[in-house]
Order: structure tokens, then sequence, then C-alpha cells
């Protein structure tokens, strides 16, 4: 008993580090057109260089941004730098 409660520990201890090296996911930045129109952004904003343009069409601008399945294509981008 002593055992698996030790082993839990050290888990949780593990996953709490790795959460805390690993970078911070990005977050949605909701926005609008001087028109009124929102629109959503995730990622970094703060490029010096082109980078691709996704435009997801789904739910809200929250649920779709904040969803790892519409943001698939987003991810494997940010992995790559972008």
């Amino acid at each position: 008993m002593k055992q698996l409660l030790l082993t839990t520990i050290a888990a949780a201890l593990s996953v709490g580090v790795v959460g805390v090296i690993a970078e911070p996911e990005p977050k949605v930045l909701l926005m609008h057109t001087p028109d009124g129109i929102e629109f959503g952004i995730w990622g970094n904003t703060k490029r010096e260089r082109p980078a691709p343009t996704l435009i997801v069409l789904a739910t809200t601008i929250e649920n779709t941004l904040n969803s790892a399945y519409y943001r698939h294509c987003g991810n494997q981008l940010a992995k790559r730098g972008y």
C-alpha cells in the first residue's frame, strides 16, 4: 500500500514538473473589426516573417480556438515554429 502511495505521488509530481517546464499554451486573443465583426487569434501574433494563416469556421470563437480538435493543423504549425 505504501509503495502504491509513493508511486502515485511520484507520478503526480513528475507530471507537475513537466507542466512547469513545458511552454505555456497560447491564449485566444479576441478582437473585432471597426465594423464590430468579432474574430479570434490563437498563437504568436508578433512575427517578423510571414506565417501560414488558417481560417477555421466551427462553433464559438472560444470553443473553436481552445479545442485541440479544431486546432489540429495550427498545433502542427506551432510545433514547427509558426
